[in-house]
């Protein structure tokens, strides 16, 4: 994970820190992803 996207969210714990770098990751990974299941997740 880069440095950077830990540095804007210094109020949280690690762990919720790292919970949210994980949903971010998925979430970049969904919308870099052409198959009709992740369409059918990003319009919902």
């Amino acid at each position: 994970m880069p440095q950077r996207t830990l540095s804007h969210l210094p109020h949280l714990s690690p762990r919720n820190r790292q919970r949210i770098l994980q949903h971010d990751f998925r979430r970049n990974l969904r919308q870099n992803d052409d198959s009709p299941m992740s369409k059918r997740r990003r319009h919902r």
